[in-house]
């Protein structure tokens, strides 16, 4: 794949925030509480030779954040250097790191508070403008991990959320069949607005699986940012698809919407 890169012309830089579970031997899923430490409000620096790279609880899960990058390759070396000093830590625990969208833990991991707290801040929902309402978990055991990804981008935050659902939103039905997350998190629209941009919040950490997810991920935005940045917007019949193609995992619509739109992925 060629090394992508965001135009000079652009601002936009990429980050992300992605989680991570953690099985012990026998693969429990074993709390994150107590063992890597960081928060939300102040998280520790992971050591590795790239600067930057934090890493903080978050609920039961680990979560490490990355600096921004505009080169594919950058992007890249931040997700795989960030993978590679947690499962060194994890590894000093006896501990493996888990990539799944969602797990179940047992009642013996959850009985810290800090277990059973859950969407600290509320999402946005680019499609109603309106936000959504705080996840409400019917099975109590059950946890969701995301691949977050962070947009420095102020031009158009309400599009470039919705031509984030088109591009990655989408396509990402492919590679992720977990449905239990989506009781929780990850429907079509999920943004959180920040100062410098978005934080696009619908995908799982399924694309922390390998190179070429990782590489696709950082396409799909470089793509969802031109189509935004070039002034094109997504007609009403095609946003209620999106959604649907999201919410449903509805790989007949995805195909509809890779013709019009010319997806690759």
């Amino acid at each position: 794949m060629p090394n992508l890169q965001i135009k000079k012309s652009s601002t936009c830089t990429i980050g992300a925030d992605p989680e991570l579970f953690l099985v012990n031997n026998v693969g429990k899923f074993i709390s994150s509480i107590g063992k890597f430490g960081g928060t939300k409000q102040a998280p520790r620096p992971l050591k590795s030779h790239i600067k930057g790279l934090m890493v903080q609880e978050d609920n039961v899960a680990v979560e490490f954040n990355i600096p921004y990058a505009k080169k594919l390759s950058t992007f890249r070396s931040y997700i795989n250097g960030g993978l590679r000093a947690i499962e060194k830590e994890a590894k000093k625990l006896r501990l493996k790191l888990s990539i799944s969208p969602s797990a179940e833990f047992e009642d013996d991991q959850l009985q810290d508070q800090r277990a059973r707290v859950f969407g600290c801040e509320p999402d946005f929902n680019v499609w109603t403008l309106q936000m959504n309402p705080r996840p409400h978990a019917v099975n109590k055991n059950l946890r969701s991990a995301g691949g977050h990804l962070h947009y420095g981008y102020t031009k158009d935050r309400i599009g470039l959320g919705r031509s984030c659902d088109l591009f990655l939103g989408c396509p990402s039905i492919l590679f992720d069949s977990d449905q239990n997350r989506r009781l929780l998190y990850g429907k079509a629209g999920c943004i959180r607005q920040k100062s410098y941009g978005i934080e696009y919040r619908t995908l799982s950490n399924f694309w922390l699986k390998s190179n070429e997810l990782i590489d696709m991920v950082f396409s799909q935005s470089v793509q969802a940012i031109k189509f935004v940045d070039s002034g094109n917007t997504i007609p009403k019949q095609d946003a209620l698809k999106i959604i649907k193609c999201i919410n449903n995992s509805d790989q007949r619509l995805l195909s509809e919407l890779t013709e019009k739109y010319g997806l690759m992925y």
